[in-house]
């Protein structure tokens, strides 16, 4: 099954620019920065009681650019993105190659695209303190969620440029379930080709994998989503096939939740109830002789009121 997805130093009293004082202005500048911005530099990442040491290379593009992430600690893996492709690299597992949009960079999610323009509904920013990250000052954003469906953020913006230099996400009770800070990093100077490809000989030819495409209007399949929690709207849907599963996927604007639909496998056991990895939340059922797998930057209470909500209507 493919329900798995593949993201302080002193307080200073400085006088900032009038539009640098708005936490809303803020969000747009780390969107105009992930989206234009070269960048490369080693970075540390937490999720759960995970812990990991990366090194990015970032160069942009109208088309999403190109990137390469790269672990220095565990085994050698590598995420290489551009030209509409996405290829995961490790030294044990054989390339998967993914239609773009699969996976994003870890900086990227959740407020690299329209994100920002959804904090006013479900979320509200406001302005903290201003620290120091990697040897540059940075401005910290705090992004709280209006109920508990969805997670909180907490961003440190450099201040020249408002790229995010420490990113946590938390829970309903302030803990962090996720963070990611650089502790070396360049801003402007563009990677090397050589810096953006793999360094990994076995770079096996990949597996393409069915995408779900942005929705325009819903292709007719009779599973749906009943009652998901409040500003969630069906955004993505598997392309309609001759097969018999379902991918489609919700989102409030900044969290996204998938919802697999698969006939049972023989050789697989069914998997029920909740699990997690970090941020990632998951919630399995068997549903009328159906996996139904719900997974998501979510709450776990989240993917559990989704997964109950799956249900068939055949007259859809």
């Amino acid at each position: 099954m493919r329900a798995l997805r593949l993201f302080l130093l002193g307080t200073c009293f400085v006088s900032l620019p009038g539009w640098a004082q708005d936490a809303t202005a803020w969000m747009a500048r780390m969107g105009e920065a992930l989206a234009t911005l070269d960048y490369q530099g080693d970075l540390v990442y937490q999720h759960g009681s995970q812990l990991e040491t990366l090194r990015i290379y970032h160069a942009s593009g109208t088309d999403g650019g190109r990137e390469r992430l790269l672990t220095l600690s565990g085994a050698p893996r590598e995420v290489i993105r551009g030209g509409g492709q996405v290829r995961c690299v490790g030294t044990s597992d054989q390339s998967t190659s993914y239609g773009h949009g699969m996976l994003q960079s870890p900086l990227m999610a959740p407020f690299g695209g329209a994100g920002a323009a959804s904090l006013g509904r479900h979320y509200e920013a406001v302005l903290g303190g201003v620290e120091r990250i990697a040897e540059h000052e940075t401005q910290l954003v705090e992004v709280r969620p209006r109920d508990a469906f969805r997670y909180g953020y907490r961003f440190w913006l450099e201040r020249n440029s408002g790229m995010p230099l420490k990113s946590l996400r938390f829970g309903a009770d302030g803990r962090p379930v996720e963070q990611l800070m650089f502790t070396r990093v360049t801003l402007g100077e563009r990677p090397s080709d050589a810096d953006l490809g793999s360094d990994l000989a076995q770079a096996a030819p990949g597996v393409a994998l069915d995408l779900p495409q942005a929705m325009e209007t819903r292709v007719a399949s009779g599973w749906t989503v009943l009652d998901p929690p409040a500003g969630f709207r069906l955004t993505m849907q598997q392309p309609p096939a001759p097969r018999s599963s379902e991918h489609q996927v919700y989102s409030d604007g900044v969290a996204n939740v998938s919802v697999y639909v698969e006939p049972l496998q023989a050789k697989v056991p069914a998997f029920s109830g909740p699990a997690s990895r970090g941020a990632i939340n998951l919630y399995g059922r068997v549903l009328d002789g159906r996996q139904v797998t719900v997974l998501g930057d979510v709450p776990a209470a989240t993917v559990e009121r989704f997964a109950q909500g799956v249900s068939f209507d055949a007259g859809s």
